[in-house]
């Protein structure tokens, strides 16, 4: 592996998140992993309030800001959003102010949130990924030695996992979960191998109890 030399390329999990609604103050501290990577991000947690969120998309870096235009959420795909997102370097990650945030239900708050550099190693198999059948979409991404999966089915479930993942020169892996939307998610081993095909496909095996499966994903 080698390190990354651009700016907030890796893992990041958040230290914690001020909010400011209608003056008042609060800090929230969340389990959450967010990922860069090749011009594109990926975060996953579950909301106090609101449960299961996750996003991807996009990131253009310009003049110690990030352009990020999500491409895909929990609900499916994204169009017509932008956020321009000011970024603060820090010893040990960065911090990221959103304002004017407003949710569903028509609630608009300022959010300052802290982010602590887990990894910035860098592999052949870094970047956002997408992965289609008739029953389910699944987004992935990899980053800073790290992952982040999201499942859509067909019935409107949806569910994310988030953990460590360790790659050799030759595409084997292990994949670790450290949180998961799913409560009774395993925090075991995973081993798996990963290759880039010529039609620049990410192919993803496993095996599980001795059933092999193989998934193709596309990048986005």
């Amino acid at each position: 592996m080698k390190i990354a030399s651009e700016p907030l390329r890796g893992a990041y999990r958040l230290q914690g998140v001020e909010l400011t609604e209608q003056g008042k103050v609060q800090v929230q501290v969340r389990n959450q992993l967010k990922l860069y990577a090749n011009s594109r991000y990926m975060f996953a947690f579950v909301h106090p309030e609101y449960g299961i969120d996750v996003g991807a998309g996009n990131a253009t870096w310009n003049n110690g800001q990030i352009l990020e235009e999500p491409l895909e959420n929990h609900q499916g795909t994204v169009t017509g959003f932008q956020f321009n997102i000011p970024i603060e370097p820090l010893e040990n990650g960065f911090s990221q102010t959103i304002l004017g945030m407003t949710y569903e239900d028509g609630r608009c708050l300022d959010m300052v949130e802290t982010w602590n550099t887990l990894s910035s190693e860098i592999s052949y198999f870094d970047g956002l990924w997408r992965s289609e059948t008739d029953n389910s979409t699944e987004i992935m991404m990899i980053a800073g030695s790290h992952f982040i999966t999201l499942k859509r089915s067909a019935l409107d479930e949806s569910n994310f996992w988030f953990g460590t993942l360790k790659i050799d020169n030759d595409g084997n892996a292990v994949k670790m979960n450290m949180a998961s939307s799913n409560p009774n998610f395993s925090r075991e081993k995973q081993t798996l191998a990963l290759e880039i095909n010529e039609q620049n496909s990410l192919i993803q095996s496993q095996s599980h109890y001795g059933i092999k499966k193989t998934t193709h994903f596309q990048a986005i």
